[in-house]
């Protein structure tokens, strides 16, 4: 195989996915900009993505760095939660 180096923020855009997932789950986004769902699917489908895309012959390229920021974020956000229940109810409120 070829070896090539990439560089872009996907990584850090699938972290905040993973941060936000966790904090408001509940919250509603638009995949497509057209199909409704809370944030905690997005992410699942995001991952599934990049695990399963390599395996049908798609691009490879960045899916570590895709999945290490999703678990990355993930954990962010636990840590956050269990730091400030206080405050991550209060943003519940306002975004779920």
């Amino acid at each position: 195989g070829v070896d090539i180096s990439a560089i872009g923020a996907s990584g850090a855009i699938l972290g905040l996915v993973g941060v936000l997932a966790v904090l408001i789950p509940k919250q509603k986004v638009l995949l497509f900009f057209v199909i409704p769902m809370p944030l905690w699917v997005l992410g699942i489908l995001l991952v599934l993505l990049v695990i399963i895309n390599p395996q049908l012959g798609g691009v490879t390229v960045g899916h570590i760095a895709h999945l290490g920021g999703f678990i990355a974020g993930a954990i962010y956000g636990a840590y956050l939660v269990m730091k400030y229940p206080q405050k991550v109810k209060m943003l519940r409120q306002v975004y779920n």
